[in-house]
């Protein structure tokens, strides 16, 4: 089995940014530095582990746009993944008015291995431009006339809400730089507070933070003078930033990821691709899209149990069908489809099916003539899986992975969707986790590729594994942007298809284990 099948599809979860390539022709130009701000350092910790850390600098410019509040942050962190190092280094640039409410314009530039991440956004009024790759149609979002923008240091607004009512919750929409949506948002006082940091005290005031769109929950300490921001807590994540001093560059380690995104059972099946049947009782954590218990309810999966703020607490069942191929649409595909199946046609976020390399690619494996849409999946998907090697951190994007003939499992997931959608098929990405016996065995989080086949619906499939046409029971489904943060795994019962094992009549194997 390849190292990357369950490399953590979210590496870049922790930083925020996309993978696109942008235009500068929009950024204001500077002509004059009018005040020059205090430097500022921010340890960050994941998993209680200090591994980064972020240099952010506040000044006011003149612009051609006018004055503007420049605010420039420049991050690192430090990564091991299945005994890889991983290094990130990134630096985002955001230009505000003068009172830091309403964004201008930002850039962002982020390495992590072989993966370029750049981003850039302009604002007009209640225009938003997000620029794309050459080639690519720039995204226009006109947003609501209620829809604010967020910054990394600081938020004065809550602070004047705040010093009115603290009683009553302050609701809004937040525009969400990643996925260029408007986010709702819920800010609840808990306290004042008053923390030590960076060597001198901070009075602060501490909200509760609910993302509704995301379903992530946080803390927020902010400074009662200045709305500076001096401590954040990502709850769902794991992730901590707080005010510190120069002296954190020094201290920093690599954070091991592996006790993030993988839990281990003590249950070994050496023949889990054979699969048929999986029961585990479960407690994780998500974020990314708000879960509900219906939504973790599918064909082939049946969740029972209980999804208080993204904690999904309960047992899965899960005996995914093999599709051999029954009434599948033809080639070129030619089943009807609705609006809402339009998009998973469409290029997207990190999905680029309407680049010239991926349509041409996908061409030339199918050159022989399918026989009909099924049969095109399960083509595409075996090059993706003998072609592409694994590798941490991989490509990333579709295109990155093509280039690079290297990806971790969202690589792989990401190129066979853009295979798909470049010749007319829907598909899109399953996010979620998949047991494996390495290691005494374990569940780690992980990506697959759904295709819709027509009357038979989404039908998922596995090219990093191997499966080429179907994926075995040991796969949970969360989402379709989620992400997986075990808390407790335990495997009740499983079936394969040469025999069952349960919970009663697995005595040998612990006792190889311990």
């Amino acid at each position: 089995m390849k190292k990357s099948a369950i490399t953590g599809f979210l590496l870049l979860s922790f930083t925020s940014c996309w993978f696109v390539s942008c235009t500068q022709s929009g950024k204001p130009t500077v002509e004059k530095v009018l005040r020059t701000g205090t430097k500022r350092y921010y340890a960050l910790e994941i998993n209680g582990q200090l591994c980064g850390f972020k240099e952010v600098m506040c000044d006011r410019v003149l612009t051609n746009r006018g004055e503007n509040e420049r605010l420039k942050e420049t991050l690192h962190l430090r990564m091991n993944l299945m005994r890889k190092q991983i290094f990130t280094k990134g630096v985002i640039e955001w230009f505000y008015d003068t009172t830091m409410q309403h964004l201008v314009y930002s850039n962002i530039s982020i390495d992590q291995g072989n993966m370029k991440i750049r981003k850039c956004l302009e604002v007009h009024g209640d225009t938003v431009r997000m620029f794309s790759s050459p080639g690519d149609q720039d995204q226009v979002i006109v947003l609501s006339p209620t829809t604010r923008f967020e910054n990394d240091l600081y938020r004065n607004y809550l602070l004047a809400e705040f010093s009115r009512d603290t009683l009553n919750p302050f609701d809004g929409l937040v525009f969400n730089e990643m996925k260029g949506t408007s986010d709702e948002k819920t800010y609840r006082w808990i306290e004042r507070d008053t923390l030590w940091l960076a060597g001198k005290p901070f009075n602060t005031i501490h909200l509760e933070e609910s993302n509704y769109t995301s379903g992530e929950e946080s803390d927020l300490w902010i400074d009662e003078v200045s709305g500076l921001i001096v401590q954040n807590i990502l709850n769902t994540s794991n992730f901590k930033s707080y005010l510190a001093d120069f002296s954190i560059m020094s201290q920093l380690t690599s954070v091991t990821m592996d006790d993030l995104l993988f839990y281990r059972v003590d249950k070994i099946i050496p023949d889990f691709r054979s699969l048929s049947r999986m029961k585990i009782r479960a407690v994780i954590n998500s974020s990314g899209k708000v879960l509900t218990e219906a939504s973790l309810n599918y064909p082939g999966q049946q969740f029972t149990g209980s999804v208080q703020r993204n904690v999904i607490d309960g047992v899965f069942e899960i005996s995914q069908p093999h599709y051999e191929g029954l009434n599948a649409p033809g080639f070129p595909y030619d089943h009807p489809l609705d609006s809402v199946l339009q998009k998973y046609l469409d290029p997207e976020f990190l999905i680029e099916s309407d680049d010239p390399k991926i349509k041409n690619k996908a061409e030339s494996i199918l050159e022989d003539g399918p026989t009909d849409s099924w049969d095109a999946v399960k083509k595409l998907s075996h090059w993706v899986g003998t072609e592409i090697k694994g590798a941490i951190p991989g490509g990333g994007s579709a295109i990155g992975t093509l280039d690079q003939k290297a990806g971790e499992c969202g690589g792989h997931s990401r190129l066979l969707a853009a295979f798909c959608r470049s010749v007319g098929i829907p598909a899109r990405l399953s996010i979620g986790c998949m047991y494996v016996p390495d290691n005494g065995g374990f569940f780690g989080q992980h990506a697959w590729t759904e295709v819709y086949m027509g009357d038979a619906g989404w039908v998922p499939v596995d090219a990093t594994i191997h499966e080429f046409d179907y994926i075995d029971s040991g796969h949970i489904r969360l989402g379709e942007s989620t992400s997986f943060h075990p808390k407790e795994i335990e495997v009740l019962d499983w079936e394969t298809e040469t025999g069952k094992r349960s919970k009663a009549s697995d005595s040998c194997i612990d006792s190889l284990i311990h």
